[in-house]
């Protein structure tokens, strides 16, 4: 396992900038002194937040509905043994089944979108849990341009709400009544992220 040889392959990397805002910026430095003995990584890309976490985590579960971007992620996984990385190829909703997705042309801008071009699986997040056997997220990243709010609003979020600790994420404001409500504390972090957590 090299991070730093995956530092090296992105740093000329037209449109990458998700690496120099984690490794530079530290936008994500709160998670570090947090337990991260599993971690799910919604909106994962090439695996930018996995790699900042990597050395302190115990598992990463790396969700991307992008497919260029999952096979990328998949590439890196293998080419500087990421092991402890699984990645998953669907996009995290409010809904189990399937949805339009668009395709941005800046790097990490697809997102879910009624007039999307192209369509993905969807899952829940309670769905995922069921499905991997995970009965505890320390941190939960996400990261899917302004469709957070569908993920908590899921009428099913409220069954895995007590088995989340920590949850950080550039566009929640529109999930935070639902997170408030499932008994989250919010607090605002650097660089326009925001997190929530149980004391």
């Amino acid at each position: 396992m090299s991070i730093d040889n995956l530092l090296l392959k992105y740093q000329n990397v037209p449109g990458e900038r998700f690496f120099g805002e984690l490794f530079a910026k530290n936008e994500y430095e709160v998670v570090l002194n947090r337990p991260l003995k599993v971690v799910v990584d919604v909106g994962a890309l090439a695996g930018e937040f996995a790699a900042y976490i990597y050395d302190k985590a115990g598992v990463i579960h790396a969700i991307e509905a992008h497919e260029p971007s999952f096979n990328e992620l998949v590439q890196n996984i293998g080419e500087f043994g990421l092991a402890k990385i699984r990645p998953h190829k669907f996009a995290l909703a409010g809904h189990n089944g399937t949805d339009k997705f668009t395709i941005d042309r800046t790097r990490g801008g697809n997102a879910i979108h009624p007039e999307g071009e192209g369509e993905v699986q969807t899952k829940t997040l309670a769905q995922f849990m069921k499905d991997e056997g995970i009965t505890h997220i320390d941190v939960l990243k996400i990261d899917i341009e302004g469709g957070e709010d569908t993920v908590f609003a899921a009428k099913d979020f409220p069954e895995v709400a007590k088995q989340i600790d920590f949850i950080i994420g550039e566009h929640l404001g529109g999930a935070e009544p639902y997170l408030i409500g499932q008994g989250f504390i919010k607090k605002h972090d650097k660089e326009g992220n925001c997190t929530f957590y149980r004391e």
